[in-house]
């Protein structure tokens, strides 16, 4: 953290005139992130000057649109269902995967014995139609 204030008018003209802006090579990263609610308000980076986004925790898209689901450990079949990003909610062992899944089911199948997520009991569905990694 700076211990003074930086003073804008005390920098170069080129300077002055990136503070706050998004390279080009960062700028879908984003629309990402504001597509998924987050928003500037007018802060930047301590750092490199770059814009900061914000968002509410519970206005993040991603998070609205998940829910929490039970698992069960079987033989899965994707058939025509999308891509679903699912986490437990284990803070210390945290996990995730890219599943074909049924959005709107109540219980998911998951193949525990190829996974190594056998201490996994929920699950939270979001992303549908999550691109193909």
């Amino acid at each position: 953290m700076p211990k003074h204030p930086l003073y804008i008018d005390f920098l170069s003209p080129e300077a002055q005139a990136v503070i706050g802006k998004v390279h080009p090579q960062t700028a879908p990263a984003r629309t990402v992130l504001e597509k998924e609610g987050f928003r500037y308000l007018n802060y930047i980076d301590i750092f490199d000057g770059g814009p900061t986004l914000e968002c509410d925790i519970d206005r993040v898209r991603a998070i609205r649109k998940s829910r929490l689901v039970t698992t069960e450990a079987g033989e899965t079949s994707p058939g025509d269902w999308p891509l679903c990003l699912v986490a437990n909610e284990q803070y210390h062992q945290f996990r995730a995967l890219l599943v074909h899944a049924d959005p709107d089911g109540d219980t998911l199948t998951l193949q525990r014995p190829r996974t190594g997520y056998a201490e996994v009991s929920c699950w939270r569905p979001g992303a549908h139609g999550a691109p193909d990694p």
